[in-house]
């Protein structure tokens, strides 16, 4: 006889929970190393839109 948590249980084992302390995290992200001077500086943007206001 089913207890119906099935599904919730193989969704639970498939899950990934990463932990870690939110301010060391994020700073050893931006100290990281930066992109160079010349990242994307050939990126083809397109002008900016006109658009209608709300």
């Amino acid at each position: 006889m089913s207890n119906g948590s099935t599904d919730k249980e193989t969704a639970m084992e498939k899950a990934t929970v990463f932990k870690s302390n939110r301010s060391e995290a994020w700073d050893s992200w931006f100290d990281g190393q930066s992109a160079t001077a010349d990242f994307m500086s050939e990126r083809e943007q397109p002008n900016e839109q006109e658009r209608e206001a709300f």
